[in-house]
């Protein structure tokens, strides 16, 4: 089950914010600033929001900064405004969260930066629901948070999007879970020649990558095998990627600043193989980028693989306006692809 719709209310620098016409591979570009990882974390948090403790602690330790606390997921820190969050999918079912300030404190003690003086919220209650796109809201679920540490262990929701794997690589993400079932799965799909061949891009020295005594080691055509921890962000990153491709099977993959770690080089047939995996797989793609390098690369392998790449691929550039809201611009490839030809600024 894909998304084909979102909408963002109330969330973050995010006033109101809707991408329509999803497709495959999403690409959200934009300044910075300008709300595109914020895009990222909205989706993260409304799928996030199960029993699936790793999840969970992942919205406590990422979403909810410890400094402000449940303030700081509502726009501008203003707990007046409704948090909200909806998607269509491709199944005709709609999801939505819904995120309300429960009790607050008026007599904190006004803090640097504060918007809302003497204004903090100790607890919120959440609202879950799912609909057809003809048929009333019904609630999943409602959960009264009072502390970061009641995110987790609360398997209340169970079924909320639990069909969809949702795996977030944050643009630091360092390789993690690597272990002995993500290299199986690849040589059982008779993959491992792919996943050598991406990874020479990086290092045309490797030749083989395997899995002993617990770690992954590659080899580079010496008489020693080396440690993955010996080798460049660039790897890891590749592989963390790829790794992700496989756990989020029939789900949705979030990355942000797809670029990071990469030469200029890398990234042609890394969209290449993102893409293949992703028809594979059968998992919905949400990146930002704010690197032109990447834009054009992605535009070269869309001319180069034809028509069905090109209907996979949607662009969204986030623009905000003189009042500082986000705004959403559409883009099929052949517009996208038009305003790279013209030189015409689309981050």
């Amino acid at each position: 089950m894909h998304f084909t719709k979102i909408n963002i209310e109330g969330f973050r620098g995010i006033k109101n914010l809707e991408l329509e016409d999803c497709k495959t591979i999403n690409v959200i570009v934009g300044e910075n600033d300008s709300g595109k990882t914020s895009v990222l974390e909205a989706i993260f948090l409304l799928s996030g929001i199960s029993s699936d403790h790793k999840k969970l602690d992942s919205i406590s330790y990422y979403l909810i900064k410890q400094d402000r606390g449940f303030k700081a997921l509502f726009h501008n820190l203003k707990a007046s405004n409704l948090l909200n969050i909806q998607v269509e999918t491709n199944k005709s079912l709609c999801y939505q969260l819904q995120i309300k300030p429960n009790e607050i404190n008026t007599n904190r003690p006004m803090e640097f930066g504060d918007s809302q003086p003497n204004v903090e919220v100790k607890s919120v209650n959440v609202y879950l629901t799912q609909s057809t796109l003809k048929s009333e809201p019904k609630e999943y679920c409602r959960l009264g948070l009072s502390s970061l540490d009641s995110l987790r262990g609360n398997g209340d929701s169970d079924d909320y999007l639990k069909r969809d794997k949702l795996i977030y690589i944050l643009n630091k993400t360092k390789l993690s879970g690597t272990d002995e079932q993500h290299i199986a799965k690849i040589i059982e799909k008779n993959k491992q020649k792919e996943l050598v061949k991406i990874l020479q891009t990086v290092n045309k020295n490797i030749c083989d990558i395997c899995f002993l005594k617990h770690e992954l080691y590659i080899n580079i055509g010496i008489e020693q095998l080396i440690p993955l921890d010996f080798s460049g962000d660039a790897v890891k990153r590749i592989l963390t990627l790829i790794f992700a491709l496989y756990d989020a099977q029939g789900g949705i993959l979030l990355i942000d600043e797809i670029e990071t770690s990469f030469y200029f080089s890398v990234l042609k047939p890394l969209w290449k193989t993102i893409y293949k995996l992703a028809n594979e797989l059968k998992v919905q793609i949400f990146v930002t980028t704010h690197s032109m390098e990447t834009l054009q690369y992605l535009a070269e392998v869309g001319r180069e693989l034809g028509t069905d790449f090109q209907e996979a691929i949607r662009s969204y550039s986030i623009i905000k306006d003189n009042k500082g809201e986000a705004k959403a611009f559409k883009y099929g490839f052949k517009g996208f692809n038009f305003l790279l030809e013209q030189t015409i600024e689309v981050r």
